[in-house]
């Protein structure tokens, strides 16, 4: 979303940060890099700048969302198993 959330693929992995084989290229976005990894990911909209709507329009938002509602959806299978 700007240049501080862009970062080398090479320095995550000096780090040892994990990187989804869904996300390509050398410049990586570091909020497509966590959304894969994090369990939640807190977003601070501005006034006159709303980042959550860019942010949910990425895939790396869209495929943990969907990651995320699969889940869901098994539990709740689950649970009516259960009854």
């Amino acid at each position: 979303l700007d240049d501080y959330s862009k970062v080398d693929r090479s320095e995550l992995v000096k780090m040892g940060v994990e990187i989804d084989p869904n996300i390509k290229g050398n410049k990586l976005n570091i909020y497509d890099v966590a959304s894969y990894n994090a369990d939640a990911i807190l977003i601070m909209d501005r006034p006159g700048e709303k980042i959550s709507s860019k942010l949910l329009k990425k895939a790396a938002f869209k495929d943990s969302f969907q990651i995320f509602e699969d889940l869901i959806l098994k539990a709740k299978f689950f649970l009516n198993f259960l009854h």
